[in-house]
């Protein structure tokens, strides 16, 4: 309930409207289940989701996430990522940024992508475009192809 009044902590009684707006942020990512429980008891895909609602509770035009699926095992990294994809679906209006190093945590919602390199941007546009073969043959040497399937993408490197 902190996050709708962006500070870290509760100073005043808890209002109605703020325990409904926190409940409903909580259950935009899928992390209902977790109202009642210790925020040092949660792993730290549970800790990922709990912080979104938390930004989600200010009910911001903007959410940027850095490196949100860092630490999380592919089981959990798909299950957050699942979470994540139903949250754009039933908040189309919510415009969000994600820095990642890996195109596996590319979801469907993302339409637009800026490939950075030794700092420096290498390519920017559409997601289809930026991971076609000319720009990412740019960046990661001929080699590399990007897959998508499902929705998803995947990178690998040829042998040589």
């Amino acid at each position: 309930m902190s996050g709708a009044e962006g500070a870290m902590a509760l100073y005043d009684a808890r209002k109605s409207r703020r325990r409904k707006s926190a409940s409903e942020a909580l259950a935009a990512i899928g992390a209902g289940h977790l109202a009642a429980r210790l925020f040092a008891t949660l792993s730290t895909g549970e800790r990922q989701r709990v912080l979104i609602a938390r930004a989600l509770a200010a009910e911001p035009p903007l959410l940027l996430l850095d490196e949100p699926c860092l630490g999380l095992d592919p089981l959990a990294r798909e299950g957050f990522l699942e979470s994540l994809g139903a949250l754009f679906r039933n908040r189309p209006e919510l415009t969000v940024i994600s820095v990642t190093h890996y195109v596996e945590e590319i979801i469907e919602r993302y339409d637009r992508m800026l490939l950075m390199t030794d700092g420096r941007v290498a390519a920017q546009g559409r997601l289809r475009e930026v991971l076609g073969g000319a720009v990412i043959a740019m960046v990661y040497g001929e080699r590399c192809r990007v897959d998508r399937r499902d929705g998803r993408y995947t990178m690998r490197f040829a042998r040589r």
